[in-house]
């Protein structure tokens, strides 16, 4: 019986799982190999993450939705690029003032919108057709989630695409925000 992977939660809905990146294939780790090496999930993770920032070199670049603010797609060639969502501090071009919408729709990429005021909302149409696009087709398909980011939480976006359009529900947290920016006169 295969015992279970290495993994934790740290955006909801997805799994961050500890890999080894082999000269010719990646492989997860099992927790009982994990164990064998005498040190906690906790800084094996830390160290993974540390790997991942100086190893993955990626690209950024700008993508205009043509209704509002452009996206930010950060890029590589590794199949971990989608990882560096655990450190999207790292890379402010991909923050606004209020945080950022983020989508990792595929292993080699994220896809940002970064939230500085209520006129993002205009480029989401577009994020989420790009996201869902991404996802569908691969490869190294991850999720056609969408995501908020702020003040270091990742919130879930409940996005519905149909015949009529995209539907948006989006959570407490986020209307909140929408209608204390709206309050400000940030437009």
């Amino acid at each position: 019986m295969e015992s279970a992977q290495a993994t934790r939660v740290d955006l909801p809905g997805l799994l961050t799982t500890l890999s080894i990146d082999l000269p010719t294939s990646v492989r997860t780790v099992k927790l009982t190999e994990a164990q064998h090496w005498g040190v906690g999930l906790e800084q094996l993770f830390a160290r993974a993450i540390d790997n991942l920032v100086e190893g993955v070199k990626p690209q950024i670049q700008t993508v205009e939705t043509g209704s509002g603010p452009p996206l930010r797609v950060l890029e590589s060639q590794s199949f971990f690029t989608a990882s560096l969502a655990l450190v999207i501090d790292n890379f402010t071009d991909l923050i606004g003032k209020h945080g950022a919408f983020v989508s990792l729709p595929v292993r080699n990429m994220l896809v940002s919108l970064p939230f500085e005021t209520i006129d993002a909302l205009k480029s989401m149409q577009a994020m989420v057709a790009i996201t869902h696009g991404l996802e569908r087709d691969g490869p190294g398909s991850i999720s056609n989630r969408i995501y908020w980011y702020h003040e270091g939480k990742w919130v879930h976006v409940p996005i519905m695409m149909d015949e009529k359009g995209i539907h948006v529900t989006p959570p407490e947290e986020l209307v909140a925000k929408m209608n204390e920016i709206a309050g400000e006169g940030e437009a």
